[in-house]
């Protein structure tokens, strides 16, 4: 998809309709063998394959954030042979959590389809602790 001007285009127009809520262009776009790496020390790091895992995965996130977990791109979408970057701010509260930190998106391509994504919080240990008390009881 990326090794032309217009396979670039292509690949910032999916991304960017993704990361503004649309996700049927990703969708169309994501390879069978599509990997989510997340990472952490949360319940929720983990490597997930395929459609089902990585649905499962953000069903999960947004039972954890009571539906609050949003992410915004806050600049241009970088895209290098393979390779796109995504600068992100990543929010989400649940009652007195807040979260509020910059992120990236990570994501390789194979031809026309994208076959793996990574998140990168700029500070993990505040992302897995906001993840662990928003999966604490409340009293």
């Amino acid at each position: 998809m990326a090794r032309d001007p217009q396979g670039i285009a292509q690949l910032r127009q999916v991304l960017s309709q993704l990361y503004d809520g649309n996700v049927a262009p990703f969708e169309a776009a994501r390879a069978d063998s599509y990997t989510l790496h997340v990472p952490g020390q949360s319940r929720i790091a983990g490597r997930y394959q395929g459609a089902a895992e990585t649905a499962r995965f953000i069903a999960t996130l947004s039972e954890l954030s009571g539906g609050s977990f949003a992410v915004t791109r806050t600049a241009e979408i970088c895209i290098s042979g393979n390779w796109a970057m995504v600068p992100l701010r990543v929010t989400a509260e649940v009652g007195d959590l807040r979260l509020d930190m910059p992120a990236f998106g990570i994501w390789r391509f194979d031809g026309a389809e994208i076959v793996e994504h990574w998140t990168l919080h700029m500070d993990q240990y505040a992302f897995d602790r906001f993840v662990a008390a928003a999966e604490a009881p409340l009293p």
